[in-house]
């Protein structure tokens, strides 16, 4: 992904984690081109991720960028974070 994730682009980001989630167990997901995303969204990716453990697929954020790192850190959400973004300073 890159660019904004928000209330515009949120609703397009769920629809394909759900269509992909019907085939795999694990989908990775890239946010290192994602240079913004809101705090409604940022909770929408955290619960879709449940969800889909829920039905038995791992969601993983693989890579995130500054910017996405800082709101995920700010807001609590360092389970979504792999362990080598959770550590960044």
């Amino acid at each position: 992904m890159a660019g904004h994730v928000d209330a515009l682009t949120s609703g397009l980001l769920v629809e394909n984690l759900e269509r992909l989630a019907a085939g795999p167990t694990r989908i990775g997901l890239d946010l290192s081109g994602v240079d913004f995303i809101d705090t409604a969204s940022a909770a929408l990716l955290a619960s879709i991720r449940e969800r889909l453990a829920q039905e038995g697929c791992l969601l993983e954020v693989w890579e995130v960028s500054p910017q996405v790192r800082d709101v995920f850190l700010a807001l609590g959400m360092t389970t979504l974070l792999s362990r080598s973004d959770r550590d960044v300073p």
